[in-house]
């Protein structure tokens, strides 16, 4: 839970919490048609050259915790 603990909710302006703002659409529509978005995918949809930059556990514990 250290993830927790530096993360701060949505609607800030660090570079994680952005990119949350615009994932966070994509994850729903994938959600709602029950079909898998590989990071890859979900880099390149976003304007990321490289998904690991996407720093999965930071940006997307953010968006879940209240």
């Amino acid at each position: 839970m250290d993830t927790a603990k530096i993360s701060a909710p949505i609607s800030g302006n660090k570079l994680y919490q952005i990119r949350a703002r615009k994932v966070l659409p994509i994850l729903v529509r994938q959600a709602e048609a029950g079909t898998t978005i590989y990071y890859s995918t979900l880099a390149e949809e976003i304007g990321i050259p490289n998904p690991r930059n996407l720093n999965y556990k930071k940006w997307v514990k953010s968006m879940f915790d209240p």
